[in-house]
């Protein structure tokens, strides 16, 4: 059994306790903010949405740092390797929450690591500098390498179940120079761990962080398909570490893998998804709503995003300002609507004096190349 040495006041009072548990506070207070000014409400309540990223978070935390002891994992790692992988993290984020993720700062310590092992000689430094060059020198790669990819593991599993809660609607130029509507996915998680070192638990929060841009696929569909490319990601990444225990020189392999997987995968599902047809347009088959605001007339009928509503008190609608058009004038409504599966619904429910006009739905624009077509058979 692995005895505590350390004093874990000390260590709990550590800045990046408070930055770890900041971070998903600042994202979601920004996504809330965006709401609101964008649609006058919130689509995600933010209480909920946050105890749930915490939740989720300490969970994982608490069943890796299980794992860690059930199997008498040790990590090498000192308190200066923590400081400067927070470091770079805190640099990183100012990129983006995207960059938050702490694999962006352990491959830049990395590739530091690999730089100084190139320098023929040891630079005359004061006491203070030469820690730091020192700990980037003797910088456990393949042990930060392990975390990075057991955590990725953890992060497809989060993605799976939560990756799409912090979703926003966007409108995006297709590559055939159509404004289309999707989703930006963007989600951070603390995950605190209590990390067993030759010193004793070493008590460390980290953070992960997942975006993703959806234009084509039903969001279930699109955070399936995310959580098993993170599954993939983190298996070669796995891979190439197990290899590294019989060639040393695949550790540096498994660094550049880090970094071009992790990123590349990101940049390439954003080219793919800018080719593929587009979902989230309202066409001929009636409205897709995107979105529905809690507790709004389209909430209480049971209407959810993706569906296409295509009849409203029997008139056609492919357009939000039809559903505003025809709700002004009427005191109930029937609504005909296709769910993802395709399948019809039939909905109905009174109209009160302070139900919204929209019903509390937030529709895609129209599909520009039917509007085309429609002009040019009219001229």
């Amino acid at each position: 059994m692995i005895m505590l040495h350390l004093n874990w006041t000390t260590f709990f009072a550590q800045p990046w306790w408070v930055l770890s548990f900041c971070y998903p506070l600042i994202h979601i207070t920004l996504l809330n903010f965006r709401e609101r000014n964008r649609w006058g409400s919130s689509l995600h309540p933010p209480i909920p949405y946050l105890l749930r990223t915490y939740c989720l978070g300490i969970f994982v935390g608490a069943v890796l740092s299980g794992l860690f002891s059930l199997f008498s994992v040790t990590f090498p790692f000192t308190l200066y390797e923590f400081y400067l992988v927070w470091l770079f993290t805190l640099i990183f984020s100012i990129a983006g929450m995207r960059f938050a993720c702490f694999s962006y700062a352990v491959t830049c310590c990395g590739f530091l690591h690999l730089l100084i092992k190139l320098i023929p000689f040891v630079p005359d430094l004061s006491t203070f500098y030469y820690q730091w060059w020192k700990c980037l020198q003797q910088f456990p790669l393949r042990n930060w390498l392990w975390l990075v990819a057991l955590l990725h593991l953890c992060e497809a599993f989060l993605v799976r179940i939560d990756g799409s809660s912090g979703k926003q609607i966007i409108e995006q130029k297709h590559l055939n120079q159509q404004i289309v509507n999707g989703f930006y996915f963007s989600q951070v998680w603390p995950i605190p761990l209590l990390l067993p070192t030759p010193m004793g638990l070493f008590p460390c929060p980290f953070l992960l962080s997942f975006s993703d841009l959806n234009l084509s696929r039903t969001i279930r569909r699109h955070q399936r398909q995310s959580g098993t490319i993170y599954f993939l990601y983190a298996t070669g990444l796995v891979c190439l570490l197990i290899l590294s225990s019989f060639y040393p020189i695949i550790t540096y392999a498994a660094l550049f893998f880090t970094l071009i997987g992790h990123e590349g995968l990101y940049q390439w599902r954003c080219y793919q998804e800018r080719k593929m047809t587009p979902l989230f347009i309202s066409n001929q088959k009636g409205l897709r709503v995107l979105d529905v605001f809690p507790h709004s007339p389209a909430d209480d009928m049971g209407i959810r995003n993706g569906d296409i509503l295509f009849r409203l008190n029997g008139e056609t609608v492919r357009t939000i300002d039809d559903v505003t058009t025809i709700t002004q004038k009427a005191a109930y409504c029937k609504l005909e609507v296709l769910d993802e599966e395709l399948d019809h619904h039939n909905l109905q429910r009174p109209l009160f004096e302070n139900d919204p006009y929209h019903l509390g739905m937030i529709g895609a624009i129209a599909d520009q190349s039917e509007e085309d077509e429609q002009k040019e058979q009219s001229i």
